[in-house]
Formats: structure tokens, sequence, C-alpha cells
């Protein structure tokens, strides 16, 4: 999965008759990434590579290389030359002068590697530079995940078979107390995974996500980074992470590049906005706006509370609270508009919003809205037309 993901990404036309000998089964790739510091981390990457005349040279080590004592081709992370410290892969064979495999077993029986470079050669054409190898990774993850969550499912389903048919006393033992409750957390443990692996699933394949999440008391989350940023507005509850506390009304800007492990111990409902705060110098956020003071805006009837305004970006984020009998003059929705209804009600030529509805514009729509018992709403403008898929 790695090996082939990671040449089908690439542009090169020099790689048909590789990646059609890896799907034929002819030929044996193995994915050399891991350091020894337990971590897939990109930014851990040591193995470096240096010019050597009219080719490079691969110095450094790879750890637990799955199939790596097997394989006919190895895909190498390798840091490369320069002031950012890109990482690119190299093709090595593994026959190549320098190369060093000692093989072993892993602990659940499967095939693994040790390999060191040693000055290793390998031509211009077997760099790769333009894979976005975090993205390869997290795929992997996924896959992963979803290798152990079939096993959670298999030994839950071959145990529960096993308690019912298995006797004592004349009884199936899971019919005992002891056996039935520890049967009931095996399948609370396989739920809880499994739905996790789902919903991590679906943002992985849909990307642009905006969503409402609802985490249940006690619900955590591992350490995680957000490509392309995150926002997010906590609606009900406490939502946690390192960085602290926010309860219901704070508005958070997490910029691509920051991590967190989240959770809820009292749970919590949160709007949440997945890749669509991307760009470099996007700030980091976190605004109470309860403490925030409502400002008159443009509209009679209409105060707001700006959330997000740069003129880098082009989107403006905003809470706006709608008085009883507002009529706003047409919207004009420039760049896009956004809508999702925190309290009251408003109207237009499409219906009643209501608590919750949330109305996405397209770039020029133009709407006749009004609020005849008043309202408190979301808006952000100027975002949608950017989006990969509005």
């Amino acid at each position: 999965l790695l090996s082939g993901r990671t040449l089908a990404a690439s542009q090169s036309d020099s790689l048909g008759d590789r990646l059609s000998g890896i799907i034929s089964g002819e030929t044996i790739a193995a994915f050399a990434h891991e350091e020894g510091r337990g971590t897939a981390d990109a930014s851990s990457i040591e193995l470096s590579l240096e010019a050597d005349g009219d080719a490079f040279a691969l110095t450094g080590e790879k750890r637990l290389v799955l199939n790596g004592a097997q394989a006919d081709l190895l895909i190498v992370s390798v840091r490369l030359a320069g002031e950012d410290g890109a990482i690119g892969l190299a093709l090595v064979d593994p026959g190549t002068a320098g190369v060093s495999i000692t093989a072993l077993d892993t602990i659940d029986g499967r095939s693994a590697a040790h390999i060191e470079f040693d000055r290793v050669r390998i031509s211009a054409s077997d760099l790769l530079e333009d894979v976005d190898i975090g993205e390869i990774i997290s795929t992997a993850i996924i896959a992963l995940a979803a290798e152990a969550v079939g096993a959670m499912g298999a030994l839950l389903s071959r145990t529960s078979e096993y308690a019912a048919t298995r006797k004592q006393f004349d009884v199936p033992i899971g019919s005992f107390q002891a056996v039935a409750h520890r049967l009931a957390d095996m399948k609370i443990a396989y739920t809880k995974a499994r739905s996790t692996l789902l919903y991590t699933t679906a943002l992985a394949e849909s990307g642009q996500v905006t969503s409402l999440v609802r985490y249940r008391p006690g619900a955590r989350f591992p350490e995680h980074d957000h490509p392309e940023g995150e926002e997010i507005l906590v609606l009900e509850g406490t939502f946690s992470d390192h960085d602290g506390h926010a309860t219901a009304g704070a508005h958070l800007l997490n910029p691509e590049g920051h991590r967190h492990a989240p959770y809820s111990e009292p749970g919590c409902l949160l709007l949440v906005k997945l890749r669509q705060y991307a760009g470099d110098g996007r700030p980091y956020r976190r605004t109470r706006t309860n403490d925030l003071a409502w400002t008159e805006g443009a509209v009679e009837g209409v105060e707001v509370k700006t959330l997000f305004a740069d003129a880098y970006f082009p989107e403006t984020t905003r809470l706006e609270r709608w008085s009883a009998g507002a009529e706003p003059p047409v919207w004009i929705a420039r760049g896009g508009r956004e809508v999702f209804v925190l309290e009251g009600a408003f109207e237009d030529e499409g219906g009643r919003y209501g608590p919750g509805a949330w109305l996405r514009l397209p770039d020029g729509a133009q709407v006749r809205a009004r609020s005849r018992e008043g309202c408190l709403l979301y808006a952000k403008e100027g975002a949608v037309a950017g989006l990969r898929s509005s």
C-alpha cells in the first residue's frame, strides 16, 4: 500500500514499469521510513542525501522495514539538502553497493529488516521530490487502523461464540456475570474504535468538511494535526486540549501545523470546519466570544462580533445578532456566504431557518432575508468561492 501509493502519487513519467511490477506482483517493494524513533513524523528523518558527481549518495539507517529482506525495490525517505530540509524519496536497488540488510521477524510474525546505507549511489532519475509523504503516511495509518479494528471485530465474534457454547455447571460461561461484563466491555471498545475509524476515514476522503461534532462525556482523540487548518465554534459544553478549556461560545482557529489531543470531560457540541483555514501566516486564535462587545453593523437592526478579518485572506467570520423585525437589504454573497443559526430564526424565499440550520450560498447569490423574532447567526463571507467543492 505504501510503496504503490507513493509511486502512483509522483508525476514522474519513468515509474510506469515499476508501478506495473508492483501491481502484478512481480516486484516486491518496501517502504523504508522509520529510523528507530517510534514515530512516522517526517520531521524526525535524518537519513541524508548528498550530491556525488552526477548522482547522489545516501547515508543513514532505516529500521523495521516490512518485507525489507525480500524486496526487489526499496523506497527510502530522505532529507534533501537545502535550507528548508524537505523530504524526498529515493528508489534503491537492494543489491547496490553500500546497502546492508539485517533480516528479523516482528512480534506478530511479519518479516522485517534493519537497513543501513553507506554512501549508496543513486541516479537523479531515482530521486522523487514531488510526493507529499505526509499524505501517504496518513493514508497508511488509516489502513493499519482498519486492520486493527478488523482484528478486534474477529476476536470479539470468536470470543462471544465461545462464551455462548462453552459450558460450565451445565450453563454457557457467557451467562456468568463476570464474563458477560467483560464481553460488554469488549463490544463497547470495538464499537468506539470502529466509529472513530469510520469518522476519520470520512474526513480523509471528503477533505474540506463542515460538520457538527458531539463529544460524549470523557471522549478523547489521540494527538493529531490538521492539514489546511481547522476552525471550531463551541456550541455546548466544554472542549479541551493542551491549550486549555474552551466553554460554550469559544471560537478557535488552528492553523496548519498546529497539533493537539482534544478531549471533553463533560461532553460538548462543536461546529467544526476542516481544511478551510489554509495559507501561510494564518494566526492561531482562541476567542471567548461572550467577552466581546456587540458593535453596530452596516445594516440597521443587526449587531456584529468580528471573529476573523485579515486583509491578506479573503474571508470574514463573525457573529450577527438580528433584532426582532430586522430585514436587511438583499444579500449579495460576494465570494459566497455560509450561515449557521445559533438561536432564533430567519426567513427567505426558500423558507424558515431555525436553530441548527446551515446554509451555503454560492458566489454571487442574492437573497432577501428577514427575522420576525430575532436571531443569532454564525456567518462567514468570502470563503465559499475558494472551496474545492462548493
